[in-house]
């Protein structure tokens, strides 16, 4: 996973909506749902909960290191 993906990934897992996350990360609309979709794909997700879900024990888990 890029950078960039990781990062789509962890805006979305805290609510962000695509418009927000075109601002921050300041790129386009188009260029976040290309993440969005290559992230769904490379790990097999079904649907947007599932990614969260994802997210959000990658962050759980760092913060308890």
């Amino acid at each position: 996973m890029s950078n960039r993906e990781a990062n789509t990934l962890l805006y979305l897992s805290l609510g962000y909506s695509v418009n927000r996350m075109e601002e921050t990360l300041r790129i386009t609309v188009s260029t976040v749902a290309a993440h969005s979709r290559s992230i769904r794909k490379n790990m097999d997700l079904h649907n947007k909960q599932e990614g969260i879900d994802i997210a959000d024990e990658i962050m759980a888990s760092r913060t308890e290191s």
